[in-house]
């Protein structure tokens, strides 16, 4: 699934504020020899072009977000926007995301594995068929194509409620350079219009994947969609009112600020570890709760043998 948020905020602080702890050493690595940084990594062929690499640190995000260079500062964009960003969000189907938090080392890192294959594949496809800039011609303003995205990418474990919700925020700054070569802020037309086929290319990815690692097959649960087989749907049904983490441009900095959360027990496992901003607003739900309805009778995960 896939969701298209504006973004006002300049600073990212939300972004780097939370540090997913949840994604334990269980799923930092898969079977296939790749490791995942915890915390931002930069996406994109723009943001390779402007000599961001590997994990992002809080003033060059800053810096792409105001629309200026992260290196000297200079500004790139040369119209203001009050527009910062697009937050891309693809989020695991309900049962994968359960079957991350609850199904052991392996499934772990497999259904990681599969997610992060899937938000690569969806990124770039949005940047080859949806990010264009608009600019000016004697016939009047036309899409034009850019080169790559300026994007960096956040992959969470649980949702603000503290429950199993496997997604990674993508975070597209509005600037991009066309064909010409001057930076300009994004046509957000293009990725309002394309959101569906991305996300629907998201969620074939991530099924492949999975089944490709783990031998689980899928099943169509209408109306939510394609769910593993293998994961009773009694134990999804408790976790499938999370609330979405950006809500809109005018109130998504205050709305996901931190707040201390109260509560010492922790569970073991990728959800060990409660959440900084997205667990902050969540409804109160703890830990050992989440654990005692995931096992009630009826209830079944895949564990690893």
């Amino acid at each position: 699934m896939l969701r298209v948020v504006r973004l006002q905020d300049r600073t990212g602080r939300y972004y780097l504020g939370d540090l997913a702890r949840e994604l334990d050493a269980s799923s930092m690595h898969d079977g296939d020899g790749r490791s995942f940084a915890r915390g931002g990594r930069w996406v994109g062929d723009g943001a390779a072009g402007l000599g961001l690499h590997g994990t992002v640190d809080a003033a060059p995000f800053a810096s792409v977000l105001a629309g200026r260079h992260p290196t000297d500062g200079h500004r790139l964009r040369l119209r203001e926007t009050r527009l910062s960003a697009y937050d891309l969000t693809f989020a695991a189907s309900k049962s994968a995301s359960v079957l991350f938090a609850l199904g052991g080392t392996r499934a772990a890192a497999a259904v990681r594995s599969a997610h992060e294959e899937a938000v690569e594949a969806a990124t770039a496809y949005v940047a080859e068929h949806a990010a264009t800039v608009r600019r000016s011609e004697p016939d009047g303003r036309l899409a034009s194509p850019v080169d790559g995205l300026v994007a960096a990418s956040f992959t969470h474990g649980v949702s603000r409620a503290l429950d199993p919700h496997l997604h990674s925020h993508v975070v597209v700054a509005n600037l991009a350079r066309g064909e010409d070569g001057r930076w300009r802020a994004l046509d957000g037309r293009g990725l309002y219009a394309h959101a569906q086929a991305a996300g629907s290319l998201y969620d074939a990815v991530l099924r492949h994947g999975v089944t490709e690692r783990l031998g689980l097959q899928w099943v169509s649960r209408h109306p939510r969609g394609w769910e593993l087989s293998a994961v009773d749907p009694v134990l999804t049904g408790p976790f499938s009112a999370s609330p979405a983490c950006c809500l809109d441009a005018d109130v998504v900095v205050s709305a996901c600020a931190p707040r201390r959360m109260g509560g010492d027990a922790r569970p073991e496992g990728p959800l060990a570890v409660s959440r900084g901003a997205e667990g902050a607003l969540g409804r109160g739900r703890s830990r050992p709760r989440l654990r005692r309805g995931a096992h009630h009778p009826g209830a079944g995960v895949p564990r690893d043998r």
